[in-house]
């Protein structure tokens, strides 16, 4: 049964198409981390990219006021690393260390290549040395890649062949990357799947008749999944998250929040979704655009 992660990008950005508070103050960091901690969630993803997060998720750990610092022993971390634009030799530090010492953290579960434009970089085979040096020596249990598309995840294995980890979107509209023949032959031999992007950055809990031109095509799915949640009578979280808790190829699911009491509506619903015994929400012709965070306005969304 795949785990539920905490992801940790808004934390340090002002990220999510729906977010329209911002970064979360340091109280409410706290208690999303002790929430997520009494649910027993010990997964966080992060990334050098992600502003102030690793800096704040290192602070409250070293803070032994608070009650999350107690459970900092218990913490796996996946962190993601972009090559530096001055076009420097990627080192230990740059890829991975200095998240390490942000996070205040001798071992990390995982670095990823955060951009797709590194595996084409000429440093690429350098920086995957490291990572596989780190790998056996135990200070990295995993090494990969963050991608969007099966094109991406070929191209990923052209690099790091010996990959075993991956992180992808998907969500209760889109699954065809995880049912992929590549995927499934990745899994079977151990690669680690974890899917970011569940809620569509909280796309799935906007009103249909609210959504602007450019996410029109989502209008008629999302109606479906919400007149789904209220046949059924549960959250649309439960569907969302069913979707992907029971699929054989993930071994995770990254979420996020903006509140300990939103974390807790999502745990709540991780804990009671069900296997789904069909497709919930029949798939439409949703233009890849629409799918693709990288492609959308920056216009914020009312969920």
């Amino acid at each position: 049964m795949p785990e539920l992660g905490l992801g940790t990008v808004a934390f340090g950005v002002d990220y999510g198409i729906t977010n329209t508070h911002g970064a979360p103050s340091e109280d409410v960091v706290r208690g999303i981390l002790d929430t997520a901690h009494r649910a027993g969630i010990t997964l966080f993803d992060t990334a050098a990219d992600y502003g102030t997060a690793q800096e704040r998720l290192g602070n409250l750990t070293r803070d032994r006021s608070s009650e999350s610092a107690s459970s900092s022993v218990d913490r796996r971390y996946v962190t993601k690393f972009s090559l530096a634009v001055d076009g420097s030799v990627p080192t230990r530090e740059s890829l991975f260390g200095k998240s390490m010492s942000q996070l205040g953290v001798d071992h990390l579960e995982g670095v990823l290549f955060h951009k797709l434009s590194d595996l084409s970089d000429n440093r690429r085979a350098h920086a995957v040395e490291i990572l596989r040096d780190a790998r056996a020596a135990g200070t990295v249990n995993r090494i990969g890649v963050s991608i969007y598309d099966e094109a991406d995840l070929e191209n990923a294995l052209n690099v790091v062949p010996d990959l075993d980890l991956i992180q992808l979107p998907a969500n209760v509209f889109d699954v065809r990357l995880l049912d992929s023949v590549l995927l499934s032959e990745l899994v079977s031999r151990g690669v680690q799947v974890h899917v970011r992007s569940a809620f569509l950055q909280g796309l799935v809990f906007a009103h249909p008749d609210v959504l602007p031109t450019f996410f029109a095509p989502l209008k008629a799915p999302l109606t479906a999944l919400h007149e789904e949640a209220a046949r059924r009578e549960v959250s649309v979280q439960s569907i969302a998250l069913g979707a992907l808790k029971f699929h054989p190829h993930v071994s995770a699911v990254i979420v996020g929040a903006q509140s300990p009491s939103e974390l807790q509506d999502i745990v709540d619903a991780w804990t009671s979704a069900s296997a789904p015994t069909r497709r919930d929400i029949e798939l439409a012709d949703i233009p890849a655009a629409v799918l693709d965070p990288r492609q959308w306005p920056s216009t914020k969304v009312e969920s």
